[in-house]
């Protein structure tokens, strides 16, 4: 099971823009300012393990930091138990890119002159114990001798440890990628439905299409692993705006026989009004023209027509020029 929500979140982190929204609000260190996310490769890498097992790579892109590559390796952690070795695990990952990077490049003829790129390790932590594994891989090490700490291999990785945060904070965060960590966050249907409207503002206020889509789909995901059964449809909410009336009413419906609080029935209100404006005024506009359309059968002047349906000059000289074809 965790592996379909494996691919739910390498899903999303394939979109540059949750990637963007992941360095900028959940990793507060300098360096992140200087990144430029305008011009962004995502790696498409596949490494063969010394043991001869194949293991696909988890989320990796390519970053242009200060007129220089870098690498983001985003590693997605969905155990129910916490891994001890995650550090010696991370790092053998980080050099498995390295390799990678070697034989696809000419480093093996210029090892002088070039350095390896930098690679930032990011693991995002979904589980619900506390994350208590060490980060720094020297803590890993029994160093019995002060004189060979030099020897010890130095390498941190850098942690996004979901149930840390609380659903004030990603409140305040106010992008949908932290909408994907509330949702994350949120133990019961009663509690999701009380923050729907957040979600729901949240998808409106992206201007991302794809990023829209790809949190429908993440949501999807959910739904097929049991871990939400949505009662309201969130994708047919962000395009209720051009489905028409009868979708607003047959909403509404579902929401009040399933007693959702009244927060939510006025939190789409708005939206509900325009789509019951718009679908009104487009069915008497259609009446009008058939109207119009029947007495220009009948023969009656064109100048009792407008005033009769209350088109406008242009809209009778059309008829009028039909009429006589």
């Amino acid at each position: 099971m965790h592996k379909i929500h494996d691919y739910g979140y390498k899903y999303l982190f394939s979109h540059a823009g949750f990637v963007r929204q992941l360095m900028e609000n959940f990793v507060p260190l300098a360096f992140v300012k200087d990144l430029d996310f305008n011009r962004m490769e995502k790696i498409n890498a596949s490494f063969i393990r010394k043991n001869f097992k194949n293991k696909e790579s988890d989320v990796i892109w390519k970053v242009h930091y200060q007129n220089k590559e870098i690498y983001l390796y985003i590693l997605l952690e969905f155990q129910s138990t916490v891994d001890h070795w995650m550090a010696l695990r991370m790092l053998s990952y980080i050099i498995d890119l390295y390799e990678d990077l070697i034989k696809k490049s000419d480093l093996k003829k210029h090892k002088r002159t070039l350095k390896l790129p930098i690679v930032f390790p990011i693991m995002i932590y979904n589980g619900k114990n506390v994350w208590n594994a060490k980060t720094e891989i020297r803590d890993l090490i029994e160093i019995s001798q002060k004189d060979m700490v030099k020897y010890i291999p130095s390498f941190e990785y850098f942690t996004v440890l979901i149930n840390q945060f609380s659903k004030r904070s990603l409140y305040r965060l106010n992008n949908l990628l932290s909408g994907v960590f509330l949702v994350e966050s949120i133990s019961s249907d009663t509690e999701f439905k009380e923050h729907m409207q957040k979600i729901i503002d949240l998808l409106k206020k992206e201007l991302d299409p794809q990023l829209k889509e790809g949190f429908i789909n993440w949501i999807k995901r959910l739904e097929e692993l049991g871990k939400r059964e949505l009662e309201i449809p969130i994708q047919k909410i962000i395009k209720n705006q051009k489905e028409g009336t009868k979708m607003f009413k047959d909403f509404i419906e579902k929401v009040e026989e399933r007693g959702i609080k009244k927060g939510l029935q006025q939190g789409v209100q708005q939206g509900v009004q325009q789509g019951m404006q718009q679908g009104l005024q487009q069915g008497m506009q259609q009446e009008r023209n058939q109207v119009a359309y029947k007495l220009f059968n009948l023969g009656l002047d064109p100048d009792l027509i407008q005033k009769a349906t209350g088109l406008s000059s242009e809209e009778i000289e059309r008829y009028r020029k039909k009429n006589k074809k």
